[in-house]
């Protein structure tokens, strides 16, 4: 399913876009009758300050708690999928594990993930600012392209510790290079093939982007296409280097295989939801590129709008837990590069009529604020600085020993009593087989038993926890009777920020 429309799920939420589009729309007017301009650069810096305020507040997550706890097991020499459930690569917890040796189990480091993601998403900016020159050259707007880049920020959630973000790096530096594979030289097509590999080494959500260097090649001199095509396979071969040498001396590439590749094919669905807003732009950007190059002929120019339509087609599916967030992480960037030769104050100027080009403004400046304050909004009750209490709490019992707790509040630096941790694992448990089959490896009730963990969690999505491994028939009625009665005489429930938990009794003395 494609959904392009802008929603407004509450009430609040409607009454909030009309008083922004009248306040702007005054603001606008008073300006144009003083014959003042108005600028965009306003909403660029509102949604960048609404995006340090999201990164403040935000809700400690599933994805970066998971990535965090997992490179935690690595430094301890667990190895993944044999000794702990994952469906992703391991290439971002091997680039984590030298972090998480670096501090002290402490939640702070959720600040520090959070000022790396900043940092790289600034570098994905710098690199998507200097795709856009050379394919629009002298037509490329900054100011353009930080107002789309700005406005999908949150949404896309750039700030959280993802593989993506790093997918998105290599990925930029793949179209930054491909752009210089039709010249004379071989070079670029042995680094495009490099980066690629690199970037399918952390994720592989943008597939299609495997043909782009192809296509520059054949972009390029015909005596030239064998050598280049091969120094293209070469550096596939080599960017591939660093993940299958893990992979295959820790005896996990069969694994490697089957969960990243076989099981996540039965969780892609087709299904993506485009924001409007940025679709928009994207559709304008690509019009005019396409226009510009039949003008020009330049490579440069051409392969910008086959990386946007290859990406476009890699962004049509999605896991089943996604609607269009950071899966489309990578496709915004495109969106915000293509756009940035748009000339969007130009088209304000046409507007004769004040009253009318106030309106304009008013509208488009709310509907590009509007994603990013309700993303804000969310997150009044339940934030950050509440989330860090709880799992200072968490790790205070936990210390040095085991505990069930699903992500995203997990005390990372603590041993899983059980191969299960992540909500989202346990929640599609009884949906998959394979999820199943993985945590009933050892046995629930045995792994419990033998780990006595110090934290059990109590619920699960307001189901009781005991009783729901019961339903899901990972205990049998005789497990789920002895572990009423474990519980019970060796633990005390304790209220921990939100959610209630199962501490064992000598924790609390």
């Amino acid at each position: 399913m494609i959904n392009l429309v802008v929603r407004f799920d509450t009430l609040i939420n409607l009454l909030i876009f009309l008083s922004m589009v009248t306040t702007i729309t005054f603001w606008a007017y008073q300006r144009l009758r003083r014959n003042l301009t108005v600028s965009i650069v306003p909403v660029i810096v509102a949604n960048f300050i609404l995006l340090g305020v999201w990164a403040a507040v935000s809700q400690i997550d599933h994805d970066g708690t998971e990535h965090l706890h997992a490179a935690w097991l690595m430094s301890r020499g667990f190895v993944p999928y044999n000794d702990f459930w994952m469906h992703q690569s391991p290439f971002l917890w091997i680039m984590l594990i030298p972090l998480v040796k670096s501090f002290e189990p402490s939640p702070v480091i959720f600040d520090i993930i959070r000022i790396i993601s900043g940092l790289v998403f600034l570098l994905n900016a710098y690199l998507g600012w200097q795709i856009a020159r050379k394919a629009w050259q002298d037509k490329a707007r900054l100011a353009v392209y930080l107002l789309v880049l700005s406005s999908a920020a949150i949404g896309a959630e750039y700030l959280w510790l993802r593989p993506d973000i790093f997918m998105t790096f290599f990925l930029l530096a793949v179209i930054l290079i491909s752009m210089e594979i039709p010249g004379k030289r071989v070079l670029p097509s042995f680094l495009a093939g490099i980066a690629f590999s690199l970037a399918a080494s952390f994720m592989t959500k943008q597939y299609f982007l495997f043909f782009l260097p192809l296509i520059a090649v054949f972009l390029g001199e015909k005596r030239m296409r064998t050598g280049k095509l091969a120094a293209y396979f070469l550096g596939l071969a080599v960017g591939s280097l660093p993940l299958l040498s893990y992979l295959m001396s820790h005896g996990i590439f069969q694994d490697f295989v089957f969960w990243v590749f076989e099981f996540n094919k039965e969780i892609i669905v087709f299904r993506v939801f485009f924001p409007f807003m940025i679709g928009m732009f994207a559709g304008w950007g690509a019009y005019r590129l396409l226009k510009s190059f039949r003008e020009s002929r330049r490579t440069k120019t051409l392969l910008l709008i086959v990386a946007f339509c290859l990406s476009t087609l890699s962004s049509l599916t999605s896991t089943i837990a996604v609607s269009w967030g950071h899966y489309l992480a990578f496709w915004l960037f495109l969106c915000a590069i293509i756009a940035s030769g748009c000339p969007i104050p130009e088209v304000f100027e046409r507007v004769s009529s004040r009253v009318r080009r106030a309106v304009i403004i008013g509208v488009f400046f709310s509907l590009l604020l509007i994603p990013g304050i309700m993303y804000v909004g969310e997150f009044c009750d339940k934030n950050f600085p509440q989330d860090k209490r709880a799992v200072v709490e968490l790790m205070k019992y936990c210390k040095n020993d085991h505990c069930l707790v699903f992500l995203p509040l997990h005390p990372v630096f603590t041993y899983d009593a059980t191969r299960l941790y992540s909500d989202w694992q346990y929640h599609y448990i009884t949906r998959f087989s394979p999820l199943k089959q993985d945590a009933m490896r050892q046995g629930v009730l045995k792994e419990i038993m033998a780990s006595r963990p110090a934290v059990v969690v109590c619920s699960f999505r307001k189901k009781d926890f005991v009783l729901d491994l019961f339903q899901k028939k990972l205990i049998s009625a005789a497990d789920y009777k002895e572990l009423v009665l474990f519980f019970k005489e060796n633990y005390t429930r304790k209220r921990i920020g939100q959610e209630k938990y199962y501490i064992r009794n000598d924790k609390l003395k």
